[in-house]
């Protein structure tokens, strides 16, 4: 799916480009147009607004002009997401920050596309992560039928090796367990 959004049109992916035409021709003609609007040197934005980064002067006499448009089409796919998933990641700050006990969880890691909850209370964390997304759903695209599933894994911690404190420079491991009665909750974007 990734490779026909970034313009891939041969073998599998022209089957899937006709899908995808077919029953999101919005969003499809989105990363065309950008695309279209890269390989002709001009800078587009992502669903927020932010800039890509204009070519180079002279880019079409000894640039690769589809090298652009697939920069292009990328941009504005990886742009936007990250600028959903800085949404997200409000959202869950402040409902995380905001719990009345103030043990549904601690933000811990962010990756790509997944969001990593250190916490005592994992249904908690799990509802906080899919109230954020569809919070920052509405907010960056309004009331849209198009949905942003997330995968839900809770996982107890097991004990970790890393450099103690008291020996900085040293690569000397310390044994650090896990706190009694907590758990980790990982959840990613579904494709």
């Amino acid at each position: 799916m990734l490779g026909v959004l970034y313009g891939a049109t041969s073998g599998d992916s022209r089957a899937l480009l006709t899908v995808l035409r077919r029953s999101f021709p919005d969003a499809v003609e989105f990363v065309e147009r950008a695309a279209r609007a890269g390989e002709r040197g001009e800078v587009v934005h992502s669903w927020l607004g932010r800039a890509c980064p204009p070519p180079e002067p002279g880019f079409h006499s000894h640039g690769d002009v589809r090298a652009r448009g697939r920069f292009t089409r990328n941009f504005v796919v990886q742009a936007t997401a990250a600028e959903w998933a800085l949404c997200v990641l409000a959202e869950l700050r402040r409902r995380l920050a905001t719990a009345p006990d103030g043990r549904d969880g601690e933000l811990v890691f962010f990756q790509h596309d997944e969001v990593v909850v250190h916490t005592r209370n994992a249904d908690a964390a799990a509802a906080h992560i899919e109230a954020s997304v569809g919070a920052a759903t509405r907010l960056m695209f309004g009331d849209t039928a198009v949905r942003f599933p997330m995968s839900t894994d809770v996982r107890l911690p097991t004990p970790t090796v890393s450099p103690s404190p008291r020996s900085r420079g040293s690569s000397a491991p310390v044994n650090c367990p896990p706190q009694a009665g907590s758990s980790v909750v990982f959840s990613s974007i579904r494709m």
